[in-house]
């Protein structure tokens, strides 16, 4: 008969049954520390429990032999499987080092290669014998290295067992009693060795250190499970407080960035509201360049200050003889039943700061007429000029109200700002005046030196004709001719000077229009031919005009006052290399070799130097009797010598 079942046979094969499933089990969670080693000898265990159901149901002695090598075999690896978890477990890792690793496997590989090949040495086990009838079992008698064997097992297991108390030592509370429990777990298949050992009448053909190690197995996998779920347990605990702790760092983010869209709104509309009066505050500043009146400044610049504050009612009053006295107000209108005549300096005392009243009924200098007006909020602020306190520049709101830092500091720039456009405003008047005097001093004396001189020689000549007509009529024609000569002079000079007070900016209209208009206006109404010639591809640069036009008229207001010309001709030609202005005339010219008569004239001096500016020069060709020539020349790149000559 080949097979026997045995009562045993259905232990072994329950025991590993179960063992299979804790090994498959901890090989799931092979990812702790430890349960990978645990995984592996818990398997050779299930291996171990059904190689002793071979042992006992086959009877070949030689399968039986065989299951005994096999059992050998997986004792020797599940002690050194058994060791590696403990301390894999416990993270020794300073003593698992690759070195050790491979000098451990060394060991074991040399006990397998023993067991595998005692055939050949019979080191382990010399032979074997039948048991007793009906045991179906075999006794081995064993050689001199089998205690060498079973120390090394033994080693593995002792090593095992050190930790584990080493580690109970140094724990406290739930980590000690894991630990303890660790040991007796590791501690149970010697025991029952030992007990199987000193039992008297154990049961034949039971071996109880397969199941020992298979019962020391599940323990130390429910002992290990059981700590894979406490630590799972307070992962999930740490991590729903990592979780809550998230949700009220979001809660807390989400308001933080509701808080910053606020901010961001509340930036962005102080911003615009900045902006805005910045824009008003330069609005202001453009008033100051504008040539309009005193009072129509003063009007625009309240005009301008309301709007920047809100609509708020602007009144200046202008100090006079220690009151103010209301000067220009913006807005003061729409207030019904508000009359603002005069206010004592008491209110605000003269300084460079700003007065302002958050509520302006609480104020306990109120005057009475803004008490009667019902304004809630006031700012204010005295306007100084360089010598001089102007006035006090005041700003009214219908109720009370807070102002801020800034808005306070922009009051008090905007009324620097009136101050200097009062200050401009007076000194254009100052210079206004200036300009008017001077250009009346010129006219007084233009008239004295050309047309008063020629009506002076018109009445000298008048009565000498009158003397002549009864004495010497023979002289009589040439008086009369001289007089006529020297009023059409006369008429022509005030031509002249009617044409310069009557006219506007030559420059608007571009230097060809100008020159034309001054022929027309002047040269032709007083009865002198004129001819303007410009060459239609002749380029001259536009801000050489401001030069070339008082050149041009400097030539022919000598050629009206001094040649008695009949033909007048102006000539502008050249090319993109050169350019030239003439100016000739048929009058009655001078001897342009005379030094003295040269440097007589201050007027060609400054016609040189206008020549120079624009890089040229000035040549003037005459004679006398035969007409003169002012010709202006200008070479190759000329305006690279001045590039802004009219400056």
């Amino acid at each position: 008969m080949l097979w026997q079942i045995t009562a045993y046979t259905y232990t072994y094969t329950l025991a590993g049954a179960v063992t299979l499933v804790a090994g498959w089990m901890s090989l799931r969670r092979r990812a702790e520390p430890g349960l990978t080693s645990l995984a592996l000898a818990l398997l050779f265990i299930t291996l171990w429990c059904f190689t002793s159901v071979l042992e006992l149901t086959l009877t070949p002695i030689s399968a039986k032999v065989a299951c005994l090598t096999i059992e050998y075999v997986i004792s020797t690896l599940f002690s050194c499987l058994a060791c590696l978890f403990v301390l894999e477990y416990y993270r020794y890792d300073r003593w698992l080092t690759l070195r050790n690793r491979r000098l451990l496997w060394s060991l074991i590989g040399l006990d397998l290669a023993l067991v595998l090949t005692n055939h050949w040495h019979h080191l382990i086990w010399t032979g074997y014998q039948l048991g007793p009838p009906g045991s179906n079992l075999i006794f081995y008698t064993y050689g001199s290295v089998y205690p060498i064997l079973v120390g090394s097992q033994s080693a593995f297991g002792t090593l095992a067992i050190l930790v584990g108390m080493r580690e109970a030592a140094r724990a406290t509370g739930a980590a000690r009693r894991r630990a303890l429990k660790l040991v007796a777990c590791l501690l149970a298949p010697l025991v029952a060795s030992f007990v199987y050992i000193i039992w008297p009448d154990h049961p034949v053909g039971l071996d109880m250190l397969p199941l020992a190690f298979s019962v020391s197995g599940l323990l130390i996998a429910w002992i290990t499970f059981e700590d894979v779920y406490l630590q799972v347990r307070e992962r999930t605990v740490a991590l729903e407080r990592t979780v809550t702790s998230l949700r009220t760092e979001i809660r807390r983010r989400e308001q933080l960035e509701a808080e910053q869209l606020q901010a961001q709104d509340t930036l962005a509309t102080r911003l615009a509201d900045q902006s805005h009066k910045l824009a008003g505050l330069y609005n202001l500043i453009l008033i100051s360049g504008q040539s309009l009146t005193t009072e129509t400044l003063l009007s625009q610049a309240l005009q301008r200050i309301g709007a920047v504050f809100d609509g708020a009612t602007m009144c200046f009053f202008q100090l006079e003889r220690g009151t103010l006295a209301l000067e220009a107000q913006s807005g003061l209108d729409m207030v019904v039943g508000v009359s603002l005549g005069q206010l004592p300096t008491s209110w605000i005392p003269p300084g460079p700061d700003v007065r302002a009243d958050l509520d302006l009924a609480a104020a306990p200098d109120l005057p009475p007429a803004l008490a009667r007006a019902g304004f809630g909020a006031s700012l204010g602020k005295w306007v100084y000029l360089p010598d001089r306190v102007l006035g006090l520049l005041c700003a009214f709101w219908p109720r009370p109200r807070p102002f801020a830092v800034e808005d306070i500091a922009l009051f008090g720039a905007m009324t620097d700002e009136l101050g200097v456009i009062l200050e401009n405003a007076r000194l254009r008047e100052v210079v206004a005046n200036s300009a008017m005097l001077q250009e009346r001093r010129r006219l007084a004396r233009d008239l004295h030196d050309s047309v008063t001189q020629s009506l002076h020689s018109l009445v000298l000549s008048a009565e000498t004709a009158t003397q002549l007509h009864a004495t010497q009529p023979e002289r009589l024609a040439r008086t009369l001719a001289h007089l006529a000569v020297s009023a059409r002079q006369a008429l022509k000079e005030m031509r002249l000077l009617l044409y310069e007070l009557r006219l506007d900016s030559p420059f608007a209209a571009g230097l060809v229009q100008a020159l034309q208009t001054r022929l027309d206006a002047v040269e032709r109404r007083a009865g002198i031919e004129t001819t303007l010639r410009v060459d239609p591809a002749t380029p001259w640069p536009k801000f050489w005009e401001r030069e070339l036009y008082p050149i041009a008229m400097e030539a022919l207001n000598n050629a009206l006052k001094h040649a008695r010309a009949a033909h007048v001709t102006v000539r502008l030609g050249g090319d993109s290399t050169s350019f030239t202005l003439e100016i000739s005339d048929d009058g009655c010219g001078f001897d342009a070799d005379d030094e003295q008569a040269r440097a007589g004239g201050i007027g060609l001096a400054i016609m040189a130097e206008r020549a120079e500016r624009l890089g040229g020069r000035l040549v003037v060709r005459s004679t006398v009797g035969g007409g003169t020539q002012v010709v202006l020349e200008i070479g190759e790149e000329p305006h690279e010598a001045n590039p802004n000559p009219g400056g």
